[in-house]
């Protein structure tokens, strides 16, 4: 069995945005708070042991893991190098401290490990990290967990889209490709980039995601990666059936 917990589901900037006051940032609601996108998946075992693959290393990486009562974790993914994916990397280190002979295993495409090796270097020459290479519209064995990984237009750069049977997390996404496309039919759970209302440059926002919705039909949809910009229940209240907003902590099983 499979669990996939929504570590943070705020845009670059986290919800509330420093210094302002806006409703949204205002709100004392939990719903409101969110830490800067990231999902845990979580493999269960017989002997009930577990397997943690972390996708993304932000900002709030340590109080995400702190909040989700991680104390061991197995590999870690980055969809792309964009400072609130990666910038709690150093955070990491606690799962393979020196001298314990225990390596944490990172993958990235090649493009983004160009970039993040480099500003990372003692990470990986302490042997905290172990790089592995990603190919785009591939499908690999992470933790005995099969993995499938498509190409994302973020405009800036390309992104990576995630499908793990039926579900696929498609996060900092402003337009798919064409030959990912084959991995957005029969969805059961499809967790997917809105930063706005309207879609911006390089974010898809609820207009272009309810066009995705209708043309791929997931059967649930959770909307992540929202700015200050979206309270919790006024969009709550704007959805068709069966699509919500992510909310720090939401769980699900897969």
């Amino acid at each position: 069995m499979l669990q996939i917990t929504v570590l943070g589901c705020g845009s670059s900037l986290g919800t509330p945005v420093i210094g302002c006051k806006c409703e949204t940032c205002s709100s004392s609601d939990p719903k409101n708070k969110r830490l800067r996108s990231a999902i845990l998946i979580t493999k269960f075992h017989p002997n009930d042991s577990k397997t943690n693959i972390l996708i993304d290393s932000g900002f709030d990486v340590r109080t995400q893991l702190l909040r989700a009562g991680v104390s061991k974790l197995d590999a870690t993914i980055i969809t792309h190098d964009h400072a609130d994916h990666i910038s709690g990397l150093d955070e990491l280190r606690v799962f393979s401290p020196l001298g314990s002979n225990k390596i944490l295993p990172i993958y990235f495409t090649s493009a983004t490990g160009a970039r993040i090796i480099p500003r990372y270097q003692y990470l990986f020459d302490n042997k905290n990290l172990n790089a592995n290479t990603i190919e785009y519209d591939s499908s690999i064995n992470i933790c005995d967990v099969s993995i499938s990984f498509f190409k994302q237009n973020h405009i800036v750069m390309d992104s990576l889209g995630i499908r793990i049977n039926n579900f696929v997390y498609a996060n900092d996404v402003a337009f798919f490709y064409d030959e990912s496309l084959r991995y957005l039919d029969n969805i059961d759970t499809f967790v997917i980039d809105c930063c706005d209302y309207q879609s911006t440059r390089v974010h898809a926002g609820l207009d272009r995601v309810l066009s995705w919705i209708n043309q791929f039909k997931p059967k649930v949809t959770y909307l992540t990666n929202l700015s200050h910009k979206i309270d919790y229940y006024k969009i709550k209240n704007m959805l068709p059936v069966n699509v919500y907003p992510a909310y720090d902590g939401l769980v699900f099983k897969i």
